[in-house]
Protein backbone atom coordinates (compact mmCIF):
# COMPACT_ATOMS: atom_id res chain seq x y z
CA UNK A 1 0.00 0.00 0.00
CA UNK A 2 1.42 3.44 -0.87
CA UNK A 3 2.64 5.51 2.08
CA UNK A 4 0.01 8.24 1.58
CA UNK A 5 -2.83 5.71 1.45
CA UNK A 6 -1.45 3.95 4.53
CA UNK A 7 -1.38 7.27 6.39
CA UNK A 8 -5.01 7.98 5.44
CA UNK A 9 -6.05 4.49 6.48
CA UNK A 10 -4.41 4.97 9.90
CA UNK A 11 -6.26 8.29 10.30
CA UNK A 12 -9.55 6.66 9.29
CA UNK A 13 -8.89 3.81 11.71
CA UNK A 14 -8.25 6.27 14.54
CA UNK A 15 -11.55 8.05 13.83
CA UNK A 16 -13.68 4.90 13.93
CA UNK A 17 -13.43 4.23 17.70
CA UNK A 18 -13.96 7.93 18.46
CA UNK A 19 -17.19 7.97 16.45
CA UNK A 20 -18.21 4.57 17.81
CA UNK A 21 -17.71 5.63 21.44
CA UNK A 22 -19.45 8.97 20.85
CA UNK A 23 -22.50 7.01 19.69
CA UNK A 24 -22.07 4.52 22.57
CA UNK A 25 -21.80 1.55 20.21
CA UNK A 26 -19.79 -1.58 20.92
CA UNK A 27 -17.45 -3.01 18.26
CA UNK A 28 -19.70 -6.08 18.02
CA UNK A 29 -22.65 -3.92 16.94
CA UNK A 30 -20.54 -2.13 14.29
CA UNK A 31 -19.29 -5.51 13.07
CA UNK A 32 -22.84 -6.88 12.85
CA UNK A 33 -24.05 -3.83 10.89
CA UNK A 34 -21.08 -4.04 8.52
CA UNK A 35 -21.52 -7.78 8.02
CA UNK A 36 -18.09 -8.63 9.42
CA UNK A 37 -16.43 -9.75 12.67
CA UNK A 38 -15.32 -7.82 15.74
CA UNK A 39 -11.72 -8.75 14.90
CA UNK A 40 -12.04 -7.10 11.48
CA UNK A 41 -13.38 -3.92 13.08
CA UNK A 42 -10.44 -4.00 15.51
CA UNK A 43 -8.01 -4.27 12.58
CA UNK A 44 -9.64 -1.26 10.91
CA UNK A 45 -9.39 0.71 14.16
CA UNK A 46 -5.67 -0.10 14.39
CA UNK A 47 -5.15 1.13 10.82
CA UNK A 48 -4.49 -2.33 9.43
CA UNK A 49 -6.64 -3.05 6.37
CA UNK A 50 -8.01 -6.60 6.77
CA UNK A 51 -8.66 -6.91 3.02
CA UNK A 52 -7.05 -5.40 -0.01
CA UNK A 53 -9.09 -2.36 -1.06
CA UNK A 54 -9.20 -3.33 -4.80
CA UNK A 55 -10.54 -6.78 -3.87
CA UNK A 56 -13.20 -5.22 -1.66
CA UNK A 57 -14.24 -2.78 -4.42
CA UNK A 58 -14.66 -5.59 -6.97
CA UNK A 59 -16.55 -7.78 -4.49
CA UNK A 60 -19.09 -5.01 -3.80
CA UNK A 61 -19.12 -3.36 -7.25
CA UNK A 62 -22.87 -3.62 -7.85
CA UNK A 63 -23.67 -2.19 -4.41
CA UNK A 64 -21.24 0.68 -5.10
CA UNK A 65 -22.88 1.40 -8.47
CA UNK A 66 -26.36 1.37 -6.89
CA UNK A 67 -25.11 3.90 -4.34
CA UNK A 68 -23.56 6.15 -7.03
CA UNK A 69 -26.61 6.08 -9.33
CA UNK A 70 -29.75 4.25 -8.15
CA UNK A 71 -31.41 4.71 -11.57
CA UNK A 72 -28.67 2.81 -13.43
CA UNK A 73 -29.12 -0.89 -14.22
CA UNK A 74 -26.74 -3.69 -15.17
CA UNK A 75 -26.45 -4.29 -18.89
CA UNK A 76 -24.59 -6.45 -21.39
CA UNK A 77 -22.39 -9.17 -19.88
CA UNK A 78 -22.73 -7.72 -16.36
CA UNK A 79 -26.48 -8.41 -16.50
CA UNK A 80 -25.70 -12.11 -17.02
CA UNK A 81 -22.91 -12.43 -14.48
CA UNK A 82 -24.33 -10.07 -11.84
CA UNK A 83 -20.73 -9.06 -11.32
CA UNK A 84 -17.89 -7.25 -13.07
CA UNK A 85 -15.99 -9.02 -15.84
CA UNK A 86 -12.70 -10.73 -14.96
CA UNK A 87 -10.83 -7.65 -16.18
CA UNK A 88 -12.69 -5.47 -13.65
CA UNK A 89 -15.16 -3.88 -16.09
CA UNK A 90 -18.79 -3.44 -15.08
CA UNK A 91 -21.35 -2.54 -17.76
CA UNK A 92 -24.36 -0.44 -16.80
CA UNK A 93 -26.93 1.72 -18.53
CA UNK A 94 -28.10 4.99 -17.06
CA UNK A 95 -28.94 8.59 -17.88
CA UNK A 96 -25.69 9.38 -19.76
CA UNK A 97 -22.56 7.98 -21.37
CA UNK A 98 -19.63 8.00 -19.01
CA UNK A 99 -16.69 5.98 -17.79
CA UNK A 100 -15.66 5.90 -14.13
CA UNK A 101 -12.72 4.17 -12.48
CA UNK A 102 -12.60 3.21 -8.80
CA UNK A 103 -9.34 1.42 -8.12
CA UNK A 104 -9.51 -1.81 -10.19
CA UNK A 105 -13.19 -1.35 -11.08
CA UNK A 106 -13.99 0.33 -14.40
CA UNK A 107 -17.65 1.30 -14.78
CA UNK A 108 -18.73 1.67 -18.41
CA UNK A 109 -22.09 3.40 -18.62
CA UNK A 110 -24.01 3.95 -21.82
CA UNK A 111 -27.12 6.07 -22.22
CA UNK A 112 -30.23 4.02 -21.55
CA UNK A 113 -33.22 4.13 -23.88
CA UNK A 114 -36.14 6.31 -22.78
CA UNK A 115 -38.16 3.26 -21.75
CA UNK A 116 -35.73 0.41 -21.08
CA UNK A 117 -36.92 -3.15 -20.57
CA UNK A 118 -35.49 -4.21 -17.23
CA UNK A 119 -35.96 -7.07 -14.80
CA UNK A 120 -35.42 -7.01 -11.05
CA UNK A 121 -33.07 -9.59 -9.50
CA UNK A 122 -31.84 -10.36 -6.00
CA UNK A 123 -28.08 -10.21 -5.55
CA UNK A 124 -25.87 -11.08 -2.58
CA UNK A 125 -22.36 -9.74 -2.07
CA UNK A 126 -21.35 -10.79 1.43
CA UNK A 127 -23.00 -7.76 3.06
CA UNK A 128 -26.46 -9.20 2.52
CA UNK A 129 -29.03 -9.51 -0.22
CA UNK A 130 -30.35 -6.56 -2.19
CA UNK A 131 -32.46 -6.02 -5.30
CA UNK A 132 -31.07 -4.48 -8.45
CA UNK A 133 -32.30 -3.98 -11.99
CA UNK A 134 -30.76 -5.67 -15.03
CA UNK A 135 -31.42 -5.53 -18.76
CA UNK A 136 -34.21 -7.88 -19.75
CA UNK A 137 -33.46 -10.64 -22.27
CA UNK A 138 -35.04 -8.57 -25.04
CA UNK A 139 -32.94 -5.55 -24.07
CA UNK A 140 -29.76 -7.70 -24.04
CA UNK A 141 -30.68 -8.96 -27.51
CA UNK A 142 -30.90 -5.37 -28.76
CA UNK A 143 -27.60 -4.46 -27.06
CA UNK A 144 -25.79 -7.16 -29.07
CA UNK A 145 -26.44 -5.25 -32.27
CA UNK A 146 -25.22 -1.83 -31.19
CA UNK A 147 -22.46 -0.92 -33.64
CA UNK A 148 -18.96 -0.47 -32.17
CA UNK A 149 -20.24 -0.77 -28.60
CA UNK A 150 -18.09 -2.02 -25.74
CA UNK A 151 -21.28 -3.31 -24.19
CA UNK A 152 -21.99 -5.45 -27.26
CA UNK A 153 -18.39 -6.65 -27.39
CA UNK A 154 -18.62 -7.88 -23.78
CA UNK A 155 -21.26 -10.46 -24.68
CA UNK A 156 -19.55 -13.70 -25.72
CA UNK A 157 -20.91 -16.52 -27.89
CA UNK A 158 -22.18 -18.56 -24.95
CA UNK A 159 -24.19 -15.56 -23.72
CA UNK A 160 -25.57 -15.01 -27.25
CA UNK A 161 -26.68 -18.65 -27.39
CA UNK A 162 -28.33 -18.30 -23.97
CA UNK A 163 -30.17 -15.15 -25.10
CA UNK A 164 -31.39 -16.93 -28.24
CA UNK A 165 -32.65 -19.95 -26.23
CA UNK A 166 -34.48 -17.74 -23.75
CA UNK A 167 -36.11 -15.68 -26.48
CA UNK A 168 -37.27 -18.80 -28.33
CA UNK A 169 -38.67 -20.19 -25.08
CA UNK A 170 -40.75 -17.03 -24.60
Amino acid sequence: MPRSARKEFITLGANIPVARLRRKLRAEIIAHRAGTTRQTVAKFEQGDPPVKIPTYVLRHAIRIVRYLDPRAYLSAASAFQLAPMRNGRLFISGPRNQRTRIRTLEINQNAAPDQPAVASVTNADGLGEFRTNVSSIRQCFLEIFRPSSEHAASINEAMCADIAQRLVAK
